[in-house]
């Protein structure tokens, strides 16, 4: 009897500890069951109108029909030709096409139809191959550079350089050359010194200056040139 007793609270909580997962998995069983029925029975379930209803708008107006195509006409008749001007280009290609009609104001222009005048024509020809004369070359405004068809000028006027004292004492001696810018009238415009030495490029560029030449002419027309002069300075 005691043994009984001790025993049965063992049993009752077994039982307990099946009951639940069973239920646990029969809910379970139950819910997947009406969640597959509609899947596979969509016909069933019934179609609210009120929902496709609030998505359609009753005022909506129908489109037009398309335009109705145009009647198609009969083919209109070309225009015909200028009858005040018969020389005119046609707009249509003739049918027929037939010599060109030669009127009163270009027959005496056409050479070797009956009735023209080669001397009109050969007029005309003559006044379009006879070019007018060319115009003359223009004339530089910078001056040129001598050489080529520039022949140079000639110095008309000397003046010698002055042998600066403290070049002497040095020993200092050589050439110093100077481009000098010859003026349409043979004076000397500029000068500068291309090569030369520190204490002779003054005293050389002080002679060059006074220097004169015989114009040079191109064309008939004086012109300033450019040309290149030297210096030479030696020791007594």
């Amino acid at each position: 009897m005691f043994r009984y007793i001790i025993d049965t609270p063992v049993r009752t909580d077994r039982r307990r500890a099946y009951v639940v997962p069973i239920s646990i998995v029969t809910h379970l069983v139950v819910v997947a069951v009406l969640i597959a029925i509609p899947l596979f029975a969509p016909g069933v379930l019934p179609v609210p109108a009120t929902t496709l209803m609030a998505f359609i708008n009753r005022d909506v107006v129908a489109p037009l029909p398309p335009p109705a195509a145009p009647a198609r006409t009969s083919r209109a008749e070309p225009p015909s030709m200028d009858p005040a001007n018969p020389f005119a280009a046609p707009i249509v290609s003739p049918g027929v096409i037939g010599p060109e009609p030669v009127g009163d104001a270009t027959r005496g222009l056409i050479r070797g139809v009956e009735g023209g005048d080669s001397s009109a024509l050969g007029d005309v020809i003559g006044a379009a191959v006879d070019a007018p004369p060319q115009p003359p070359a223009p004339e530089p405004s910078a001056p040129i550079h001598v050489g080529g068809v520039v022949t140079p000028p000639k110095k008309i006027y000397d003046v010698a350089p002055i042998y600066p004292t403290m070049a002497q004492t040095a020993r200092v001696s050589g050439l110093v050359i100077i481009e000098a810018t010859i003026g349409p009238t043979g004076d000397v415009l500029d000068a500068k010194v291309l090569r030369g030495k520190p204490w002779l490029d003054a005293a050389a560029l002080d002679a060059v200056r006074k220097w004169r030449f015989t114009p040079t002419l191109l064309n008939g027309k004086a012109v300033a040139v450019v040309m290149t002069v030297t210096v030479d300075f030696k020791l007594q």
